[in-house]
């Protein structure tokens, strides 16, 4: 999955970032998430909503 998104300020565009998200990554993120007490069973819910927040991006569209 590619992805492009920009990080503004109230005033302007302050980045923007490309980046591919490869599975590996999913599995990275998911699993920094347990080590840091979120229960497995929440680990998709969360990335998720991170992924709405900061990259308004569907993560797991198989679950869309």
């Amino acid at each position: 999955m590619f992805y492009t998104t920009n990080i503004e300020d109230a005033d302007h565009v302050v980045a923007t970032v490309n980046r591919h998200i490869r599975k590996g990554d999913i599995e990275k993120a998911e699993q920094c998430l347990i080590d840091n007490g979120i229960e497995a069973d929440e680990v998709c819910t969360v990335l998720q909503a991170l992924g709405y927040i900061l990259l308004d991006k569907e993560l797991y569209p198989e679950h869309a």
